[in-house]
């Protein structure tokens, strides 16, 4: 991906990482190679984009927006454990990698949107039951809105290690940089 963006646009200026799922059984009833799939989806795959796009980047400045879930942000109990801890680990990965900024002229920032309306998120409430439906936001989020968030930090050379949170039915908000736990 990142080659054939060079190759075909001369560089790579901005890099997305908008990857995500999860599939039944959920950790800790899965086998570890099944929910070690959701780690190297929402994780990994995350990591190793930020990886390549770094190295593409060097030299050149950029964007990196990485797209987590409102899943890996707080301590409460998560339905999908491995996918909201990965996710989690989306955020932290984001916000440790601020001094890119300072050392590399590369800006990683994160968005963490609530329920979004896909084709995928219409399958899964599909397949919920009126009782967990019943628990899902009546107003959901639209991809269009995400974009627009991941346009806000590739303009705003400003920002670098912010998390965004964007709950359905509510503006965006960023996350202070010293939050409180």
């Amino acid at each position: 991906m990142v080659a054939f963006a060079q190759d075909r646009f001369g560089s790579l200026d901005v890099l997305v990482n908008n990857a995500g799922g999860v599939q039944e059984p959920y950790f800790p009833d899965g086998e570890p190679e099944h929910w070690g799939r959701a780690i190297d989806l929402n994780l990994r795959g995350v990591m190793l984009g930020i990886h390549f796009g770094v190295r593409a980047m060097r030299g050149r400045g950029g964007a990196i927006v990485n797209v987590s879930s409102v899943g890996g942000i707080g301590f409460g109990p998560y339905d999908t454990p491995e996918y909201g801890a990965a996710k989690a680990g989306v955020v932290r990965l984001s916000a440790s990698l601020a001094t890119l900024k300072r050392r590399m002229g590369i800006r990683v920032n994160c968005v963490c949107p609530g329920w979004v309306d896909t084709p995928a998120s219409r399958r899964s409430r599909a397949e919920m039951s009126p009782e967990e439906r019943g628990k899902v936001p009546p107003v959901l989020l639209r991809p269009e809105e995400i974009a627009e968030s991941v346009v806000v930090f590739v303009e705003d050379d400003s920002m670098a290690g912010r998390v965004m949170i964007w709950r359905e039915g509510s503006p965006w908000r960023l996350v202070p940089v010293d939050a409180p736990y």
